[in-house]
């Protein structure tokens, strides 16, 4: 089977995590959420003691971190420093640090080289914020998925619940607008929709129709 690459973007709370990781079970690939990746920096840098303010700081220590991807029955793992911290990229802590050192350009460096390097190994279907628009511009299949605040706030606030994550629905709802406001407006690699991806709102449509859709596409029917 040639190599596919698959591009998948979307604000937080869109689906598109989930949309991606079928899409790749789907199609026998591999599945990346780029997302985690920033999240486990934003983990090292509340760690270190780094107040969100002092976020940019953790480019002093960027050489002496590392960040391994690895799979076990077909599920991403994230380590940190050869230690898995999948279990902790979830909630308010990850959430607030991972926008932050998303802004960051030495972070994004870093994190850009790692999904690239996956990208021209295998096979992938890779999702996040700037993967059409900046990670890989190229790539023959893009798609934007995305729905109203109001519903992306209900999904996440019942994902939390699940995890017994305690927050409120407008709390939820404010992060996920607050972290709009960064995304769209950062300075390095702000989300975007990009210009030759097929957008998809998923308001009204269930997981099973989006993925339908997209492997349509891709199989070109």
């Amino acid at each position: 089977m040639k190599k596919i690459t698959i591009a998948i973007d979307g604000p937080s709370g869109s689906g598109k995590s989930t949309v991606a990781n079928m899409v790749a079970q789907k199609l026998g690939i591999l599945y990346l959420n780029t997302g985690a990746l920033y999240r486990a920096i934003g983990i090292k840098a509340y760690r270190l003691g780094l107040t969100v303010n002092q976020v940019h700081e953790i480019e002093k220590y960027l050489q002496d971190i590392t960040i391994d991807v690895r799979y076990h029955n077909g599920n991403q793992y994230t380590y940190l420093n050869g230690k898995d911290v999948t279990q902790y990229l979830k909630g308010e802590i990850a959430d607030t640090y991972s926008a932050a050192v998303s802004d960051c350009l030495p972070v994004r460096e870093k994190i850009l080289e790692i999904q690239r390097k996956i990208a021209t190994q295998m096979s992938v279907v890779m999702e996040g914020r700037d993967i059409g628009s900046v990670v890989l511009p190229n790539a023959p299949y893009k798609f934007f998925i995305t729905a109203s605040l109001a519903i992306r706030a209900k999904r996440r606030f019942l994902e939390y619940q699940s995890k017994g994550i305690q927050m409120t629905l407008q709390e939820v709802e404010e992060g996920l607008k607050e972290r709009d406001e960064k995304d769209e407006h950062r300075k390095h690699s702000p989300l975007i929709i990009p210009k030759d991806a097929i957008i998809i709102h998923t308001d009204e449509k269930s997981v099973e129709e989006i993925v339908h859709e997209i492997i349509l596409y891709v199989r070109g029917k």
